[in-house]
């Protein structure tokens, strides 16, 4: 589903390579995990898979999809096959929480009102946010704004879920019910990758995840020490 194959990138002006002939695969359904230090590239390869910037040097596979040399054009089509979730979790504060998970289905045109309306329902529900539907973002807590963009992101029923440090803000017990969540929807089938910078909830993600490690550029497989 997902395979990096001997990236390189580094970042516009900087000498620095971020990513060094770096190799990694995800297969479909699986649930995988790049730990890495603040700094370490973690974000990069997120960004690289969102189309958001294209390596210097290798390939990045997701499904038919051969990022390295996708067409403009077919940027749009391919990140509706997937979906995001940052650190900042990019919610558009004049919108409730239903209007902005209604949103991600508005912009690709093709669903009708009461299948939007319905959608919204059954994402707002699996994220345990369903009560928050009327509210705005500035209303929530940290974890009820990430359960938001979650529902945002899992509401177009991607093939594969990108997550970004989501935790990194959330206190222990959120960060913890965050990662319940996740480990949730790989079991509906979902192939998802996510970045941490520990090993500190590990233990509650599926027994069949996989782990990676980024560090001098360069993935490698590893056991964690739970």
């Amino acid at each position: 589903m997902i395979a990096f194959q001997n990236v390189r990138y580094t970042y516009p002006g900087s000498k620095h390579e971020i990513l060094s002939d770096a190799t990694f695969g995800v297969a479909k359904g699986e649930f995988a995990v790049i730990k890495g230090m603040t700094g370490s590239g973690k974000s990069t390869i997120l960004h690289l898979l969102a189309c958001e910037a294209r390596p210097e040097k290798g390939n990045i596979e997701v499904g038919e999809y051969e990022l390295a040399s996708i067409k403009r054009g077919d940027i749009p089509r391919y990140r509706r096959t997937i979906g995001c979730v940052f650190q900042d979790f990019k919610l558009l504060e004049e919108k409730t929480v239903a209007e902005n998970v209604a949103f991600a289905l508005e912009v690709q045109r093709k669903y009708k009102s009461d299948s939007i309306a319905k959608d919204v329902s059954e994402a707002l529900e699996r994220v345990g946010m369903s009560e928050a539907r009327s509210q705005f973002p500035r209303e929530l807590s940290l974890g009820g704004v990430q359960r938001v963009a979650i529902a945002r992101a899992l509401v177009t029923e991607p093939r594969v879920l990108l997550a970004d440090s989501i935790t990194a803000q959330l206190d222990e017990e959120t960060a913890r019910s965050i990662y319940g969540l996740l480990a949730s929807e790989h079991i509906r089938g979902m192939t998802i990758l996510l970045t941490a910078s520990s090993e500190q909830f590990f233990p509650v993600l599926p027994k069949t995840a996989k782990y990676f490690e980024l560090q001098n550029g360069k993935v490698t497989s590893f056991l964690p020490s739970f």
